[in-house]
């Protein structure tokens, strides 16, 4: 949840696209790994769940077994590990069993995790947000709350509160401010957060838009989501999520860790991969109190259960037809706790999530009957890249292996590194990067935000791949900014 050089905290934005490579990240701040921001995610546009034209019957034309190409995996990420450009776990599953699954530790990963690696539990960040629409939409069918019940029921002090629904809260349309996009977020999101201060948080916020005008990715609205399923039951959100979601499911390693003093718990939190940030070697990243995001971004798990998990609630395991329904995501839309991943032609449903260096990805394609999840740790190249080529593996589509051998020499990085630091402007950008090494490694900031490493991956470029940022360097007082499809010339101040 915390961001990596001003990336979003467990999802300021959606990201969703599988097919194409999109930026995200720290200049342009709009875009994160994986996809963008879907259109008229701030639009103006009204939305009713009744508009849904998406149904199970359409959505579940699973087609014959898969031949998958489980060998070119392992090419791709014995690259990857041989070059320490990525950690994390990958699973893929076809008909329910599990046709491939992968581990990339970072040289220092406890012992604890280290005996476990068929279990690998990782912070999942805004996937969170499936299951805790998934807890509200069971109440709602047991008549326990209703889509139109208004947040002043249970909080009558939080602005707005007689206008926002459940529906509202469920959607992105609430209106309230994003609690992770305000400054003070970064003085608090490694403390203890308890029902009270969260309370006063969510009352200090400020309304944006009038409820259900617009629709924009909102952590707060998930965070009250939690709140209220816990009033409605009388019991903790990880109590429900283990008597609700987990247990049923046997997802033995998912976990609401807000309590660690259950032995259940203080095994998996024991078992939890770190995060890491690339610093020229991997080194651990500051870790987000799980009471902070609280139903926004808390829940920790294994790629194997969050891709069983999708698999189940896209086949109508989980919820009726209809409850699933108010979930998915209308056209050009964000859904409730389901985003939608196209790959070509086929279309998938699941979720994804950012939360301190954790990077995760889930979802379900009826195409084939197969899941997929894939949960980072730390990471140098495009995730994005890894969610291609595990579902082109399971379609029979090519992979490309990549090649970190093209780079250039340590002495030639290193060379064209002190060449270029410095303090470089923007006629077209209000942000400033300086440019500068620290123990050998070349970093990138931007005004106001974390620094970012930059590998050579040409004679002339440096990279930040995990947010498709690309420096090309002209001389040693111009650089060209890549991302997104765009191109932003540099010029040294």
């Amino acid at each position: 949840m915390s961001s990596l050089n001003g990336e979003s905290v467990f999802n300021r934005l959606p990201h969703r696209s599988i097919r194409s490579v999109s930026a995200g990240f720290l200049v342009t701040s709009a875009l994160l790994f994986g996809g963008c921001s879907p259109p008229g995610s701030e639009s103006s546009t009204d939305v009713s769940v009744a508009d849904s034209a998406t149904t199970l019957s359409e959505t579940l034309e699973s087609k014959s077994s898969l031949d998958v190409q489980t060998e070119q995996l392992d090419s791709y990420f014995d690259a990857l590990e041989q070059h320490q450009r990525w950690l994390g776990s990958v699973v893929l599953m076809v008909g329910g069993e599990v046709v491939y699954q992968r581990t990339l530790q970072a040289p220092d990963t406890t012992e604890a995790v280290q005996g476990e690696p068929q279990h690998p539990v990782y912070h999942i960040g805004s996937i969170t947000k499936s299951f805790t629409s998934t807890l509200v939409m069971q109440l709602v069918e047991e008549g326990k709350i209703s889509l139109q019940d208004t947040v002043d029921r249970w909080y009558p002090g939080i602005a707005n509160a007689p206008k926002i629904t459940i529906e509202y809260l469920l959607t992105h349309r609430n209106g309230l401010e994003n609690f992770t996009d305000r400054e003070d977020y970064f003085s608090y999101y490694t403390e203890s957060m308890d029902k009270a201060r969260r309370l006063a948080l969510l009352e200090s916020l400020s309304k944006e838009f009038e409820p259900g005008d617009q629709q924009k990715y909102s952590n707060t609205g998930y965070m009250l989501l939690g709140m209220i399923a816990e009033e409605v039951t009388g019991k903790p959100f990880s109590v429900m999520l283990q008597e609700r979601i987990a247990a049923p499911l046997d997802m033995a390693f998912t976990f609401y860790p807000v309590d660690r003093g259950s032995e259940s718990q203080g095994k998996i939190h024991s078992s939890l991969f770190p995060s890491y940030r690339w610093q020229g070697a991997w080194e651990t990243a500051p870790y987000t109190d799980p009471s902070v995001p609280g139903g926004a971004g808390a829940m920790v798990s294994t790629p194997s259960e969050v891709a069983s998990y999708f698999r189940s609630l896209m086949r109508g395991n989980v919820l009726g037809e209809s409850s699933l329904k108010v979930l998915m995501p209308l056209e050009g839309k964000l859904g409730a706790g389901i985003l939608e991943f196209p790959y070509y032609e086929r279309k998938g449903y699941g979720h994804n999530g950012k939360i301190d260096e954790y990077a995760s990805v889930a979802g379900y394609f009826p195409d084939g009957d197969v899941a997929f999840a894939v949960f980072s740790n730390g990471s140098r190249v495009s995730n994005n890249d890894i969610n291609i080529a595990l579902l082109a593996a399971a379609y029979g589509d090519p992979i490309k292996i990549p090649n970190f051998t093209l780079a250039p020499s340590v002495e030639q990085t290193a060379a064209l590194a002190e060449e270029i630091s410095g303090l470089y402007r923007s006629d077209y950008m209000p942000l400033e990067i300086a440019l500068f090494v620290e123990e050998g490694q070349l970093f990138g900031q931007a005004t106001g935000q974390s620094k970012f490493p930059l590998t050579a991956s040409s004679a002339s470029e440096f990279e930040f791949a995990p947010a498709g940022i690309v420096l090309e360097v002209t001389d040693k007082d111009h650089f060209t900014l890549h991302q997104g499809g765009g191109s932003t010339p540099f010029v040294r101040k």
